[in-house]
């Protein structure tokens, strides 16, 4: 079974990791942030981001997921302050309702014409920033956990994004974490392959075409 960043419980290590520069998990800390106090997480999977974010549940979070076993799991994660169940392409916030809305690893499930019409209302509903994660290009995926929405329906490129204003900042070597994926062929010697991805991130921070994820910011004027 496939198990992505998205998709684990957060432990030790990965707390540990957000105060390490340039790591997956510091990006998450370092770029929500400011004077907010109310999130929307439109695709909250099994939690593992706000998990991060919210650690010390200094921000009123709303979770919004398709899939029913994902919802429950967050329920018990204590970090959201309510959750629903529903299809995110069905979601009706008015505008500026939320301080900032996050999508991580979101958009890729989508057909492009359902992503383009969600990140539009995602636009309208953030009131200071929006904030996306998504895979760089061609990163394959099927479903697991059960649940056929894991399925990669689309893929995105860094310029689209930049086009539409945002802010763009790759993470994670391609090379290492994308389509070859040598961490999963080396196994223990992955830990080599992490140290030699850390080293490379400052370069993705600013050539996202050559990492495997992008964050992509928008602050809402």
């Amino acid at each position: 079974m496939t198990m992505s960043l998205y998709d684990r419980k957060a432990g030790k290590m990965d707390y540990f990791l957000s105060y390490v520069p340039f790591t997956y998990n510091w990006l998450l800390q370092k770029l929500v942030s400011g004077n907010l106090r109310t999130i929307l997480d439109v695709g909250c999977g099994t939690g593992f981001p706000v998990e991060i974010i919210n650690k010390d549940k200094k921000y009123k979070v709303v979770g919004i997921d398709i899939y029913k076993p994902y919802i429950e799991i967050c329920k018990r994660k204590n970090v959201f302050k309510k959750l629903v169940h529903k299809d995110v392409r069905k979601i009706n916030f008015g505008p500026k309702s939320f301080d900032a809305v996050i999508c991580f690893h979101l958009l890729e499930h989508l057909e492009k014409k359902d992503a383009e019409r969600l990140i539009k209302k995602m636009e309208t509903i953030a009131k200071n920033e929006i904030i996306l994660v998504i895979p760089v290009g061609n990163l394959p995926q099927e479903e697991y956990d059960d649940n056929l929405y894991q399925r990669h329906l689309s893929q995105w490129q860094p310029a689209y994004f930049k086009k539409r204003g945002y802010k763009v900042i790759g993470q994670g070597s391609k090379f290492i974490y994308g389509d070859l994926n040598v961490v999963e062929k080396f196994k223990s010697f992955s830990y080599v392959l992490f140290f030699i991805s850390f080293l490379l991130q400052p370069i993705l921070w600013f050539k996202p075409d050559w990492a495997t994820y992008m964050f992509c910011v928008k602050k809402i004027k």
